[in-house]
């Protein structure tokens, strides 16, 4: 989360369900856990950028897509291992990929194609509690093949909740590492994902630090969240040392 990433892939999955059964006096009622609209209100030194999607799912509550006034992501479910996703600007395909999932239901491999012709290819790999502890992404050519770009791996405490981050160039050389706190407090947290990503926390994260190996500088977030009368989610604040903050807001 406080890592950059471009625009069309700042957001990156989904966690949706049905979550039910609140007490009213003597009654019960059932609430949703899907988000229906989601807004990222960011600024920073370049300005303020707000990005307000509206959320679709089928009839399985599967997501199919999230639209926005400028861009939008669209989901295909192909079968039952293979699904694509899709995302436009201004109506224009700036990103298509790949998906194959594995027997246990998890994204296997992924391959990325983007506007400027980049084709990318991402490994995952998971151990016996389905956490996804290696991500390695490769670049591909046309007269060198696959080319491995980086590697992420990933470290969880007892509770399930990802603490260490660790990116590495092709070489092994380690050039970032980022460290989660969480707190007690249990909650799903909205992104735009499909069911086959397993999240990365089961509590909601607190803090998060960035070292870069190269400059030594460090990037630090803090998030602050509010909720609903059913202990929904209903907005996470980030703020970071460099003056960046980002409010995202949830409605179901």
């Amino acid at each position: 989360m406080g890592k950059r990433i471009s625009y069309f892939l700042f957001v990156s999955t989904l966690l949706f369900g049905i979550f039910s059964c609140k007490k009213s006096d003597s009654t019960q009622s059932s609430f949703s856990k899907k988000v229906k609209t989601y807004v990222v209100d960011e600024s920073n030194a370049s300005g303020r950028t707000i990005d307000s999607f509206t959320v679709y799912y089928d009839a399985t509550d599967r997501i199919l897509k999230a639209l926005s006034p400028d861009s939008s992501i669209l989901f295909r479910y192909l079968s039952g291992t293979t699904f694509s996703k899709q995302v436009k600007s201004d109506s224009i395909t700036t990103l298509i990929e790949l998906f194959y999932v594995n027997a246990n239901n998890l994204i296997d491999s992924s391959l990325r194609y983007t506007i400027d012709g980049d084709s990318i290819k991402q490994k995952f790999e998971y151990n016996d509690q389905q956490q996804l502890t290696v991500n390695r992404t490769y670049h591909f050519t046309n007269s060198q093949g696959l080319i491995l770009h980086r590697t992420n791996d990933y470290t969880y405490d007892a509770n399930g909740n990802r603490i260490k981050d660790v990116e590495s160039d092709e070489l092994g050389n380690v050039m970032s590492t980022t460290n989660f706190t969480y707190g007690e407090q249990s909650a799903d947290l909205f992104t735009i994902r499909t069911f086959f990503e397993p999240t990365a926390f089961r509590n909601l994260p607190l803090t998060e630090s960035t070292i870069f190996s190269g400059s030594g500088n460090t990037v630090s977030s803090q998030y602050v969240y509010t909720f609903d009368e059913f202990t929904r989610v209903t907005s996470q604040t980030q703020a970071d040392n460099l003056g960046n903050t980002i409010v995202r807001t949830y409605k179901y």
